[in-house]
């Protein structure tokens, strides 16, 4: 009779030849090397300029991320949705109608984002108000970006999803380079080495696309089209937006409530969080398509065993790594004007390990039992959450507040995604 350590290991190599494996591994491996280079590209900057100037430069990213994700309202999920069910050529028409309907929208929300900056929010954040027009250019290139990250996840092409990520994370540490090599670099140069590199991976996007994008603009608006790609995202939608405010809340919150130093201090412990939601996005591009694909509960629940065992190898690996080896980390990445965010560096690797171990049940919740509901209202909780304990924490333990917030807010939505879940499948039981 095999022992339990025997099955164990034939277990753990039937996961590794299956097909997830391996789209796993090839999305780690981009993940990985774009997630270097991104670290290449954060220690330069926060390097050269002052502390106080990289919390300006991370108020400004995050306010440039956060409205060009809430410009989808849900459509890159919808597309995940429907390109795993249809064939052919109408899956050629939803991918043209959905960019489409991406660049209609992002007219509005750039414009309006860009001027609500100047009228308002520069002044808040004691930002130079000139910085508008690169706002606004920088919400319009961070759109079409999202989009064909989603486009490659969803015709799960992880081989290009990887290449297109890795020519932004090289592309803007070149611009970097040109820029030391010939004059100062300013904030306004840091924001634009972002721009360029999305830039370029968008030009590598649209010559890679599994769909010819030629025509995309001949596609007409139908009413009907737009009901039902929105329909299914409605939640999707509001959940998006929840998550998108809740992941960037932190450092806006905190340019505002205290200063750009202190702001520049905790952003440079949570850019070095930025492994985290960069392997769960990896790996829930790997699982999403398959959790969508399933009709059986069984088969989705056998599936869902192995992601769940995946995922908390994957959380207590990456979680004891981080605390070990964060000061001498941030020394090294930053230097010794950046070593006071090694508490906040500790505190953020434990509230991220609840959003690792919430793969399994957030993607069987939103793919195979459609409960979009479910996700957007423990995102909503979460949110209320965070904002409630910044204004608490962050005048009381100022840039340790928004990580505390974190690791309270991310754990309450752990339980709740597994209570959820849970129901689910006591209901399809029953």
């Amino acid at each position: 009779m095999k022992t339990k350590l025997e099955k164990a290991i034939n277990f753990g190599f039937g996961v590794a030849k299956t097909q997830t494996a391996k789209d796993s591994l090839i999305s780690l491996v981009g993940s990985i090397s774009s997630g270097f280079l991104a670290l290449v590209f954060t220690a330069i900057v926060a390097r050269t300029l002052s502390p106080e100037k990289f919390g300006q430069f991370s108020t400004i990213i995050n306010y440039i991320l956060l409205i060009a994700a809430l410009n989808d309202l849900g459509i890159h999920q919808s597309l995940t949705y429907f390109v795993g069910k249809i064939k052919g050529k109408k899956q050629e028409d939803w991918v043209r109608f959905a960019l489409k309907l991406l660049f209609g929208l992002f007219l509005i929300t750039a414009g309006l984002a860009a001027f609500f900056f100047w009228a308002f929010l520069s002044n808040l954040w004691q930002i130079d108000k000139d910085l508008s027009f690169l706002i606004f250019v920088g919400i319009a290139i961070s759109s079409f970006y999202f989009f064909f990250v989603y486009l490659f996840q969803a015709f799960k092409k992880f081989l290009k999803k990887a290449l297109f990520e890795n020519i932004f994370s090289i592309t803007r540490v070149i611009f970097l380079g040109i820029v030391l090599f010939f004059t100062n670099l300013n904030v306004f140069l840091s924001v634009l080495a972002v721009i360029i590199g999305e830039l370029t991976s968008i030009i590598f996007g649209w010559l890679a696309s599994p769909v010819k994008l030629a025509r995309t603009f001949s596609v007409k608006f139908k009413t009907k089209k737009i009901k039902k790609l929105l329909g299914f995202s409605k939640w999707l939608g509001l959940n998006n937006l929840f998550i998108q405010v809740y992941g960037k809340i932190d450092i806006l919150m905190l340019a505002w409530l205290a200063s750009s130093f202190t702001t520049g201090i905790y952003s440079s412990a949570a850019r070095l969080m930025l492994a985290f939601p960069v392997i769960i996005s990896s790996f829930s591009s790997v699982v999403a398509p398959r959790f969508a694909s399933f009709s059986d509960p069984l088969a989705n629940f056998v599936y869902f065993k192995k992601v769940f065992l995946a995922s908390l190898g994957l959380a207590v690996s990456m979680g004891a790594s981080m605390m070990i080896v964060a000061r001498p980390l941030i020394y090294t990445i930053y230097g010794e004007a950046y070593l006071s965010s090694v508490s906040a560096f500790r505190i953020l690797t434990l509230a991220f390990l609840p959003l690792v171990l919430s793969i399994p049940a957030t993607n069987s919740l939103i793919y195979f039992f459609k409960k979009t509901s479910a996700i957007s209202f423990i995102s909503g909780f979460q949110l209320a959450i965070v904002i409630g304990l910044n204004l608490l924490f962050i005048p009381k333990f100022s840039g340790l507040g928004p990580a505390l917030s974190l690791l309270i807010a991310n754990f309450s939505g752990l339980i709740l995604g597994y209570l959820f879940f849970a129901r689910e499948i006591k209901i399809r039981k029953g």
